[in-house]
């Protein structure tokens, strides 16, 4: 009945593809970005499951927990419940594709473990820094993924290589693996090359007298520069959330478009704040209350540079108006 899924390409993305991987028996799996999917750039059938993506128009099942994207369902007149699938504000997709299976199927005993692990790292939901940067078997996992893999051909096979074993085993076990620690021993050296780069690229707006939000702008480098924004709370611990602002590249090539992508840190705020919120009211993108992203297009330079002080402005006015 269903031939391949299509995943978000992140840890919660082949989580959730994991699951359904071993609940209906398929073994075509394939990654893409919400970008591609919202702006009909991938194809999906009707015989495809997909998960943590936005709705395809078409698909067999359909498994998501952003609120955006369901306010968007709702926006073009369907009724979510009318779907096939489940979309639910919990913490991770896993942990929808699990509880909309776990009461029809025997599932292993250590999905449970593995869904609520997946729920940390996608909600963020950690005590403090230390207990972020406790070396778990899913923070090994995870930080695998960053490595900087030959090319994109190499990154497809070790993603799905990974849907397939965490059908099976526990993450303890997945992280004993030896690619599984050689690229998180990879992405460790990166890590250090990464936060001398946030050092030198981040910045407050002025009118953020306390300095709850950084912004790391990587719009002056040529290349793409590979970077995890969180870890700009090692380096400023006030901060309340993180902004990133790259450039759009197509092929390898610099465009004067950019992306700018959010998240929450681990210092909570007083107030109530909502990541995915301000990219949906921005209308560039969409997200959850703890992360979010989007992208816009420009003709110039020029156009770039003022979009790009717009936008951050309008961070700082709805973020300060939640």
């Amino acid at each position: 009945m269903y031939n391949r899924i299509v995943t978000h390409n992140d840890f919660d993305g082949i989580v959730s593809a994991a699951l359904c991987s071993a609940i209906h028996e398929i073994e075509d799996v394939e990654f893409t970005g919400p970008n591609h999917v919202q702006n009909r750039g991938y194809s999906v059938l009707s015989t495809d499951i997909v998960c943590d993506l936005p709705y395809p128009g078409e698909c067999g099942l359909w498994f998501d927990h952003h609120a955006g994207n369901l306010d968007e369902i709702i926006r073009i007149g369907k009724d979510p419940s009318s779907l096939p699938g489940a979309v639910k504000p919990l913490p991770s997709c896993a942990r929808v594709v699990y509880e909309y299976y776990k009461d029809e199927y025997e599932l292993p005993d250590f999905y449970e473990d593995t869904v609520t692990e997946t729920d940390r790292i996608d909600s963020f939901g950690y005590v403090d820094v230390a207990d972020w940067r406790l070396e778990r078997a899913a923070r090994v996992v995870n930080d695998s993924l960053k490595n900087r893999f030959v090319d994109g051909r190499e990154e497809d096979e070790y993603l799905r290589s990974l849907v397939f074993r965490i059908a099976e085993e526990p993450l303890s076990a997945i992280a004993q693996h030896d690619d599984v620690k050689g690229y998180y021993q990879n992405y460790c050296k990166d890590e250090l090359k990464m936060i001398e780069i946030i050092k030198t690229a981040t910045f407050f707006h002025p009118s953020d007298v306390n300095r709850e939000l950084a912004f790391i702008d990587l719009t002056g480098f040529t290349k793409r520069v590979s970077l995890v924004r969180n870890l700009a709370q090692i380096i400023y611990p006030e901060i309340l959330g993180i902004f990133m602002i790259q450039c759009i590249y197509d092929r390898g090539v610099k465009t004067n478009g950019f992306t700018i992508s959010g998240s929450m840190t681990i210092k909570k705020s007083p107030r109530e704040k909502d990541i995915g919120d301000i990219m949906r009211i921005l209308n560039i993108g969409d997200g959850h209350k703890g992360a979010g992203s989007g992208q816009i297009h420009c003709s110039t330079k020029n156009e770039l540079d003022a979009r790009k002080r717009q936008t951050v402005e309008r961070v700082i006015e709805i973020w300060q108006s939640q």
